[in-house]
């Protein structure tokens, strides 16, 4: 992202926070939320990227970085959910790909 932006990024902090519930997490910039999720990380998210060719089970949710309708799988769902259609990433995936995304929106505001 550096390279994309002309500047160096920021270094990320990553901290515990007993107010988030397990497994969520929550992105500041300058000490204001960004962004938040729950992620899921036995599972790998199965993102609708606009046209599947049929429902897989799983728990349903958004996927944060883009505001997709995407599903918690089970890793041995990934193979018939991308027949399907479907994107699939683990879950540390989702958490840089929800940071890239917010960094990439938040650009100004890192100069």
């Amino acid at each position: 992202l550096s390279q994309d932006f002309g500047f160096l990024i920021p270094a990320v902090h990553i901290r515990d926070n007993l107010e988030l519930t397990p497994n969520s997490y929550r992105i500041t910039l300058m000490g204001v939320a960004v962004g938040e999720a729950e992620i899921r990380p036995d599972q790998e998210l199965a993102i609708n990227p606009g046209q599947v060719y049929g429902m897989i089970d799983g728990e349903p949710t958004i996927d944060p970085a883009f505001g997709l309708e995407a599903v918690w799988i089970r890793e041995d769902q990934r193979e018939h959910a991308q027949a399907l259609g479907y994107t699939v990433v683990d879950s540390s995936t989702v958490l840089a790909t929800h940071l890239s995304q917010l960094l990439t929106n938040n650009a100004s505001q890192l100069i």
